[in-house]
């Protein structure tokens, strides 16, 4: 790649997913990859990911060949801080649900 664009320099950073909004506002750096949603910015989709929900094979809930949201109120969830938070947030709003975030 350097010889067909000589100059160009390639530099990876890596961070949480407000460190990478704040350097595409101070135009530290040209692109970066976020979980949507986020209106701040133009997006493309790189991947389709898929939730899954995970629980222990003697809850009610797991006998079920899908869970969606709505199965979820009421239930304690532990959502990881990996960026996944606002989206996870979102999909309940979309039902008027609050998540039953435990930890």
């Amino acid at each position: 790649m350097e010889s067909q664009y000589p100059g160009i320099e390639i530099k990876l950073s890596e961070g949480s997913v407000d460190q990478v909004k704040e350097w595409l506002r101070s135009k530290c750096i040209d692109v970066g990859i976020i979980i949507p949603p986020d209106k701040d910015f133009d997006t493309l989709p790189l991947i389709k990911d898929q939730l899954i929900v995970l629980m222990h094979s003697s809850h009610p809930l797991s006998q079920k060949e899908t869970i969606s949201i709505p199965d979820l109120q009421g239930e304690d969830i532990l959502i990881g801080k990996c960026g996944y938070e606002v989206q996870i947030h979102a999909l309940f709003n979309e039902y008027n649900l609050t998540p039953k975030v435990r930890f």
